[in-house]
């Protein structure tokens, strides 16, 4: 008899004991995302606002809006800013099931105007955006002998001090070269190269250019056979 009570109550026991340990791991958080992102998963969305040249637009206001099973929301969940390098994250969890993105900043437009997407576990890598801003700066000139004559196909690289970004542009049959949508307040560097020529001056600065420069010649001078 004493046996066989002994082997009724240990189901009740071992119950007893499991049912404690499960409501400890649960006032614990062990068992559920206790964490205010509202799921358990981490996700984003990234990428750039560039110049139609490819250079970054800091400052650009990227505001982010949630759907989270209940509609759209009216006013932004959040709202992030590109940083030097033109570069933005909007990260959101489970909860979220769509987002829309637009970016914004004064004087500029933007291509496109916003992105929208289904986001259920997945994240969006890549969703780049080109800015069309009134405030861009441009650099022209000439490049020609030291005869008058233009240089076709001179390789114009323009280069961030900073090294956030560069881009080239090629003289055409005039010798003409222009780089446009040049994101302001930054320094650059303008360097020509074409094989069989040196270059006077063989770069152009512009530190913490705020405006267009215009007549901005090179001389291209034939290298002396080796």
């Amino acid at each position: 008899m004493i046996i066989g009570a002994y082997r009724t109550g240990l189901p009740d026991i071992a119950l007893s004991v499991l049912l404690v340990l499960l409501f400890g791991l649960l006032l614990g958080g062990c068992l559920f995302d206790s964490d205010d992102d509202g799921g358990s998963g981490s996700y984003e969305m990234n990428g750039y606002v560039l110049t139609e040249i490819g250079g970054p637009i800091q400052g650009v206001e990227i505001k982010a809006y949630f759907d989270r099973g209940d509609g759209p929301s009216s006013t932004p969940s959040l709202v992030t800013v590109t940083d030097a390098r033109g570069f933005y994250r909007v990260r959101f969890d489970d909860s979220v099931v769509w987002l829309r993105v637009t970016p914004g900043k004064a004087l500029c437009d933007f291509r496109p105007l916003n992105v929208s997407y289904n986001t259920t576990g997945r994240s969006i890598p890549n969703e780049n955006f080109t800015g069309y801003c009134g405030s861009i700066n441009q650099i022209e000139g000439h490049i020609r002998t030291p005869g008058g004559d233009p240089v076709r196909g001179v390789a114009v690289l323009i280069r961030e001090a900073g090294n956030l970004w560069n881009t080239e542009v090629f003289t055409d049959s005039e010798g003409f070269y222009l780089i446009s949508s040049i994101v302001p307040g930054h320094t650059y560097v303008v360097t020509p190269t074409h094989a069989g020529y040196n270059f006077d001056p063989p770069h152009r600065s512009y530190p913490d250019l705020v405006q267009d420069f215009t007549g901005q010649d090179f001389i291209a001078n034939p290298s002396p056979a080796p």
